[in-house]
């Protein structure tokens, strides 16, 4: 019997309504540079563009080859060193804030989201997010502000742990706070490679969100869903009857 479901972030209970990918990270960057201007440290700005952009791609190839998170306030801690820059905890507090401003104001929470955490919440489903991150503050701070952190038992980030779904330790240490095992939980996520093939590995049932029903290839998920307001469906389907 499923006794909890772990939901993933991006593109599974909502996302940035960004269209323009390069442009949200020019502004990023321009606001960081205006933070730093404003603690009287003198930054050349295409200086800071080019080691971030250096730093940030490193730990982006990490991330892809090694499964590990390098979290933003570590990546700006080191870009502040390389330009032998003055850093202290609350200035990297502040920088990440502030480069996680314009996706915390243009998150949209997808309209099935909330109605269906309230269902599983009604029937005692134990609840986890689980999220490849490079803040684990943005998570935190987001899900209280769109109002859903207290549907939640457990939230665990990559950026918490230092590693990135699909290796094993985010789901484990979100089961063990649980306590469940493997088998008693589902996966709900958009990513076949992350989601889907890290909860299948460990014996979880495995649920992909197809929002614009495109064609699944390998991993093949336990059930395919276009929307949220469909997984509770497959629960009971699997549970047998609807879980109390």
């Amino acid at each position: 019997m499923i006794k909890a479901v772990l939901f993933d972030l991006y593109e599974t209970l909502g996302r940035v309504d960004i269209h323009d990918e390069e442009q949200l990270g020019e502004n990023r960057l321009r606001d960081i540079i205006d933070l730093t201007s404003s603690r009287k440290m003198n930054v050349d700005a295409a200086r800071f563009r080019q080691v971030f952009h250096d730093i940030s791609s490193e730990a982006s190839r990490r991330s892809q080859q090694e499964s590990v998170e390098i979290p933003i306030d570590k990546i700006f801690a080191r870009v502040l060193k390389e330009l032998n820059l003055p850093a202290d905890d609350r200035l990297l507090i502040e920088m990440e804030k502030v480069y996680y401003r314009i996706p915390k104001n243009r998150w949209i929470l997808f309209n099935d989201t909330r109605e269906t955490l309230q269902k599983l919440s009604a029937r005692n489903f134990k609840l986890a997010l689980v999220s490849n991150v490079r803040s684990d503050r943005f998570v935190r701070e987001l899900v209280k502000e769109v109002n859903i952190e207290r549907y939640f038992d457990v939230i665990i980030t990559s950026a918490q742990l230092g590693i990135r779904k699909p290796r094993p330790q985010l789901f484990l240490e979100a089961l063990k706070e649980l306590k469940v095992r493997p088998d008693q939980a589902a996966i709900v996520g958009d990513t076949l490679t992350t989601d889907i093939q890290g909860g299948a590995a460990l014996g979880m049932k495995t649920i992909l969100i197809n929002r614009n029903r495109t064609e699944v290839s390998a991993p093949k998920p336990d059930a395919t869903i276009g929307n949220l307001s469909e997984l509770l469906g497959v629960l009971e389907k699997w549970n047998g009857s609807w879980h109390r």
